[in-house]
């Protein structure tokens, strides 16, 4: 068997065992558990759970901090920075590189929404290791990953060999540049497949070696996102100066509209197969500058930005109340109105659950946190459920 597939396998193996039992964990033992697989994942490069099952994880976590009144500000790496890792050179960034808030269903992105008053940008979700890059004169003098959104590690030998990279620009003065560093997948799937359990990993890896061509810099690629240090009136127009520095630039679109989810959604869902490269989720942004300024941002995260994740075959949601149906011979069906989310193509937004043992069994209450599918890629199904009071 190869060693990519045990890997694989055990990952599947971890990430249902603990899906299991989340809703069994205290707030305290989820925070730790968030700890572990962060440094784990951040600091060596190693991945034990599913992305999928780390997303359901962090949320029960973040869904258990607004019912207990406990203040979320914490950085969702929870990164060990000061851990002594051999030849790293830290960097102290000039501007926090802050996560972005994640929602898993319409309503959160609803409620999200509603704060912006005027147009959002669109953009896909990368699934790679994000740097910044100072340029000063023209010239790249530094480059630094994310690190933990304080401190991050000087790359800057690494990724000048990335042919995505300008070691020049056209602009004179001080610049900075934000993106996320990747591999594609025809390159991943092609050379790396067996030895690493995914593009991010491989990414992560290659940036923390030494000797520059080990693996081959010039196999990386990187598509910018944001600049730094100079201001703008639009989202819009950072990304036109990006493209004509000669940075590559994601697919992006512009929604006028809070209605469009579904369509929005799809049309990423669907391109996510035509991408060469990872994608994780969709990245929803104010496009008006003077708008971010006015929302303003958390320790965590910008309030004017949201990523809006993938969750595959499954996703969840939670529970708004139950109500009971009566057929034309007697039965009585429980119906469960749930906070829609997109599955398969499909907006779900209620789940009828026939067999009653099973509906006593999951002991529903308003706004309980659970797993759902399309059993046979059709009929809405309840999975598990991930967190209840």
């Amino acid at each position: 068997m190869k060693l990519i597939m045990i890997i694989k396998k055990n990952i599947d193996k971890e990430s249902i065992k603990l899906l299991n039992n989340l809703s069994n964990k205290s707030i305290n033992e989820l925070r730790i558990l968030i700890k572990y697989y962060n440094n784990l994942y951040f600091n060596k490069n190693i991945t034990e759970i599913s992305d999928t099952a780390f997303d359901k994880l962090y949320s029960v976590f973040k869904f258990l901090s607004k019912k207990s009144n406990i203040s979320f500000n914490c950085d969702n790496n929870f990164s060990y920075i000061n851990e002594k890792i051999p030849n790293v050179v830290r960097v102290v960034h000039d501007e926090p590189m802050l996560s972005l808030d994640k929602c898993y269903n319409n309503g959160d992105y609803y409620k999200w929404r509603k704060n912006i008053k005027n147009e959002v940008i669109v953009m896909p979700k990368i699934d790679g290791v994000a740097c910044t890059l100072h340029y000063n004169n023209h010239s790249l003098i530094l480059a630094a990953t994310r690190g933990n959104g304080e401190i991050g590690e000087n790359v800057l030998n690494n990724v000048e060999k990335i042919v995505d990279i300008p070691l020049y620009l056209s602009f004179c003065g001080n610049i900075e540049i934000r993106g996320e560093i990747y591999c594609k997948k025809s390159l991943f799937n092609k050379v790396f497949n067996n030895n690493y359990s995914s593009s991010r990993n491989l990414v992560a890896a290659t940036l923390r070696q030494k000797k520059v061509n080990i693996l081959g810099y010039n196999k990386l690629s990187f598509f910018a996102y944001d600049i730094r240090k100079i201001k703008f009136i639009s989202e819009i127009k950072k990304f036109n100066l990006l493209k004509k520095l000669g940075f590559p630039i994601f697919d992006i679109k512009i929604s006028n509209s809070c209605n469009n989810i579904n369509k929005i959604f799809n049309y990423y869902f669907v391109m996510r197969k035509k991408y060469n490269y990872e994608t994780d989720g969709i990245v929803f942004k104010a496009n008006n500058c003077k708008e971010q300024h006015y929302l303003g941002e958390t320790s965590h995260h910008p309030r004017f930005a949201l990523a809006y994740k993938y969750q595959g075959i499954s996703a969840q949601t939670k529970l708004i109340k139950v109500i009971w149906s009566i057929s034309r011979i007697g039965v009585i069906t429980p119906i469960c109105l749930v906070v829609p989310v997109f599955i398969l193509g499909a907006n779900i937004n209620k789940i009828s659950i026939f067999n009653i043992q099973k509906f006593q069994k999951l002991k529903l209450k308003k706004e309980t946190l659970f797993e759902i599918s399309r059993k046979g890629g059709i009929i809405p199904y309840i999975d598990r459920v991930l967190y209840s009071y």
